[in-house]
């Protein structure tokens, strides 16, 4: 960011995972400076009158923290409360006002704005979309901003404020491997930097007209770059090399130039994550048991899997099979169905049990507000996982998809059915990924966010929700 001309202040994530902060005077650069905080995604900053600076992270702890210079010197950090899923952008669109953005558990853009230099805020709304990466935000006029970010579609993405009210989102194009840089030199007018497919750092500009094609300005990028103008005619990006120092990239209307300034960055956004521990399934087929373990441990409460599964009412009556398929057996909705320590190859001696039981396992066991169902929206179970809330969910063991049949229950119901049923906990959550604690083997690990969605909706979006 740049409070003057000929005057930037750049700051980063740095390897020890503080904020650190480098600033040139106009003749030279000063040395790193550490700031403290620690941090889960990359810094936002901006700049107003009387050389004041505000700069914003996610925390360790995934909150909104926000710390300001008010000129002279550095005051504390003060946690705004929010949990955030990916790292904010910050823009000011006119005196006194602060224009603040992430992604929201949804991927959709969320936008939240101060009146009065920070002191109150309003609430988040969303402006829809679909983001991949941290949104880059600006405002080159009073009353207006500009948003850019990376598409689900690795495409560079850009949504308006203007003349009151927000316009439609555009696509921009490119492929992009982070999220982008922008700056202004000029009234109406745009520069955006993104790391393209090949880790070059490509250029595109909005001059007042027009969006000009891409220009690619070389080097090697292992970060999503910053950027900034302290004049007409400069621009200066900033991002991480493939060797960890922190590079600048400057225009000065004379040529591009690459500049190595020296520290460590450490870069990207951590998975928000909830801290269930990891157990593994003590019987065969007891995943959904051993997934409630977790997360009642989770909350305080320590059952064995076998206290719980004594709840379960196990129907072990044998099934009806014929024609390779499960004709008739017991209803999961009401019972865990078949041996626990059985086989799920057919023809199955074992199965598994659904939400409902569950459910009510949960709520009598230290998960009052429990809630679980099918059909349930994705939006619905990651905004759970944002807000520190572990999520059961039925998918595919192995997230192997084999073909979805039905049985007739003993009580009549239609059950829809998969030999590979499983359930996993989740217990994180980044822009493209959840990261899930698994009882086959006892693991955590991430897995796409399109993985998962696929194998549970074999399962009808089948989920239970602890709280």
């Amino acid at each position: 960011m740049s409070s003057g001309s000929n005057h930037l202040d750049t700051f980063i994530r740095g390897a020890d995972n503080g904020l650190w902060q480098r600033h040139w005077d106009g003749t030279g650069w000063s040395g790193w400076q550490p700031l403290g905080g620690l941090l889960s995604a990359d810094p936002t900053s901006v700049t107003s009158a009387g050389g004041r600076i505000d700069v914003f992270i996610r925390g360790a702890d995934f909150v909104l923290w926000h710390r300001v210079f008010d000129g002279t010197a550095w005051g504390g950090w003060q946690s705004m409360g929010d949990r955030l899923v990916s790292g904010p952008a910050v823009t000011s669109s006119a005196p006194g006002r602060f224009d603040l953005f992430a992604v929201g558990a949804d991927q959709s853009l969320s936008y939240k704005s101060s009146t009065d230099s920070g002191a109150t805020w309003s609430a988040w709304s969303s402006l829809g979309g679909q983001l991949t990466a941290e949104p880059a935000a600006i405002s080159v006029a009073a009353g207006r901003i500009d948003v850019f970010g990376r598409g689900s579609d690795a495409a560079l993405w850009h949504i308006t404020y203007d003349s009151g009210a927000w316009q439609g989102w555009q696509p921009l194009g490119g492929g992009l491997t982070t999220g982008p840089g922008v700056a202004s030199w000029a009234p109406d007018r745009l520069d955006v930097f993104v790391v393209g497919l090949d880790r070059g750092v490509w250029h595109r500009w909005w001059d007042g007209a027009a969006w000009s094609g891409w220009q690619p300005l070389g080097g090697i990028l292992t970060s999503t770059p910053s950027a900034v103008s302290w004049g007409p005619g400069r621009i200066d990006a900033f991002g991480r090399g493939n060797d960890g120092q922190v590079w600048h990239l400057w225009w000065g209307g004379a040529g591009w130039g690459w500049q190595p300034l020296g520290g460590l960055m450490a870069t990207g956004t951590d998975p928000m994550t909830v801290p269930v521990p990891v157990f593994r399934q003590a019987m065969n087929l007891d995943c959904e048991t051993a997934a409630l373990q977790m997360g009642l441990t989770y909350l305080g409460q320590n059952y064995s899997q076998q206290q719980i599964f004594a709840f379960e009412n196990p129907d072990t009556r044998p099934p009806v099979v014929g024609g390779g398929v499960i004709q008739q057996w017991g209803d999961p909705y009401t019972n865990f169905v078949g041996d626990v320590n059985g086989t799920d190859h057919y023809p199955p001696t074992g199965y598994g049990i659904y939400y409902p039981p569950m459910v009510s396992i949960a709520q009598s066991h230290g998960a009052p507000g429990a809630v679980g169902g099918e059909a349930m929206n994705k939006a619905t179970i990651y905004q759970a996982v944002a807000s520190g809330q572990p999520v059961l969910a039925w998918v595919e063991v192995g997230w192997y998809r084999p073909a979805i049949h039905f049985w007739t229950a003993w009580d009549g119901r239609s059950i829809r059915y998969s030999l590979d049923e499983h359930t996993v906990v989740l217990t994180g959550l980044s822009l493209t990924d959840v990261r899930v604690n698994d009882p086959w083997h006892g693991t955590q690990y991430l897995v796409s966010r399109s993985t998962f969605e696929t194998s549970w909706a074999d399962f009808n979006n089948m989920a239970i929700i602890l709280k």
